[in-house]
């Protein structure tokens, strides 16, 4: 079926419609994708009781735009300047069944792994749950944050 429909774009029209699409199409698609696999699937817990998430970031260079947001810029030891794009990954995983939860994606010059944290935490609606949280994403605020949760258990990997 689908070759038949290929065989009727031409191209250019699979370009036009593809430059609609926004980054909220994907996320739509990556929670849709996680709330189908849940139900339809039984999630492992560990003792079970607990759903076990770790957050965690990573970076990463795209490929170079000189109109991004995402510009780094650095000297190096003989004073010249240099520039690359670089974003940085804030992913919520749940370690026992495998699956990215969340995605935060941030311009490294401006990344905020404790603002994510907590949106992660606050997108969970479970009942008993263990939060882990790299060194980075831990702050006060996201101990009270935990604190106040129903059911967190939260474990700090220093």
């Amino acid at each position: 079926m689908y070759s038949l429909i290929l065989k009727k774009i031409t191209a250019s029209g699979f370009i036009q419609q593809k430059s609609k699409l926004t980054s909220r199409c994907f996320e739509e698609i990556f929670h849709t994708f996680n709330k189908k696999l849940e139900k339809n699937s039984k999630l492992k817990l560990l003792n079970n009781k607990y759903r076990v998430y770790a957050v965690d970031g990573s970076n990463f260079n795209p490929m170079w735009n000189p109109k991004s947001e995402n510009i780094i810029k650095t000297t190096n030891k003989s004073g010249e300047m240099n520039s690359y794009c670089q974003i940085h990954a804030n992913l919520l995983s749940d370690i026992i069944n495998k699956t990215f939860i969340n995605c935060s994606l941030q311009p490294k010059a401006k990344m905020n792994e404790r603002s994510a944290a907590v949106d992660f935490l606050k997108g969970i609606d479970d009942d008993n749950f263990i939060f882990i949280a790299d060194r980075g994403y831990m702050s006060f605020n996201l101990i009270e944050h935990c604190n106040r949760h129903k059911g967190c258990k939260y474990v700090n990997s220093q």
